[in-house]
């Protein structure tokens, strides 16, 4: 006979009268220690937001956080982000619909925000790179950020 697992996932609205995040499609929400990062994402534009929650009993406290830049930072969302280091490596995605091309304009950029100096860059990568893509996945395997998947501005996969 073979032995079953079970896994249960509980939903709950703890927020009631609490200030919340705006609503959005197409964010990412990755953990760092015990915070929690949402980033970008889609509600009437891309998103340029970042926000951070804290859990504190049976409530979740967001926080907007002010982060700093040398580089222009784009709004972004449909992109991936992982932690590592106590930073968090943002990928791709997609900006603002481009009206003249008649598409969402995507990007094979690769940010990183600092969660302790809240500091947003480009990172400058080297060798080859993941093409342009919005909607796909990723994770960190040992020191690397591997990307799988997704689809081009045209929709293709």
């Amino acid at each position: 006979m073979q032995k079953r697992e079970s896994f249960r996932i509980e939903v709950s609205i703890p927020f009631e009268g609490k200030s919340l995040p705006a609503p959005r499609e197409c964010a990412s929400l990755t953990t760092v220690g015990f915070n929690m990062y949402l980033i970008g994402g889609f509600n009437h534009d891309a998103c340029r937001e970042v926000m951070q929650g804290k859990i504190n009993g049976d409530q979740i406290l967001w926080e907007r956080i002010p982060y700093t830049s040398q580089d222009s930072i784009q709004g972004r969302q449909c992109h991936s982000a992982v932690a590592y280091g106590g930073k968090i490596y943002i990928y791709g995605g997609c900006y603002s619909f481009n009206k003249k091309r008649q598409v969402r304009e995507c990007t094979n950029q690769l940010l990183e925000f600092d969660t302790y100096e809240r500091r947003m860059s480009v990172v400058k990568t080297i060798g080859l790179s993941a093409g342009v893509r919005k909607n796909h996945c990723a994770a960190v395997f040992k020191k690397s950020m591997i990307v799988y998947g997704g689809q081009i501005e045209n929709g293709a996969f």
